[in-house]
């Protein structure tokens, strides 16, 4: 995985993209709406856009939907290996 960020100093306006290959691309993109081909690379890519009074608007295709959770086990907090999963 590789994670891209472009912050310009001066600009409202930033970008993301996480990418993916192998295995993983595969599966998290099974249910993809466009086809699982058409955007397998990108396992979330969205601009951020950053107006006034601290309002921040985020567009793009993301890893999940709520944004706190995660679809890999070792980065998300919420997982849990207990008998009550």
């Amino acid at each position: 995985n590789l994670k891209l960020n472009y912050t310009p100093t001066k600009s409202p306006i930033s970008a993301t993209a996480h990418l993916q290959v192998g295995d993983s691309a595969d599966i998290n993109n099974l249910l993809e709406p466009a086809g699982s081909k058409r955007y397998k690379l990108f396992k979330e890519a969205y601009v951020t856009w950053a107006g006034p009074k601290g309002v921040t608007v985020d567009l793009g295709k993301f890893d999940t939907m709520v944004g706190y959770e995660s679809s890999n086990a070792s980065a998300n907090d919420n997982h849990s290996l207990g008998l009550l999963n």
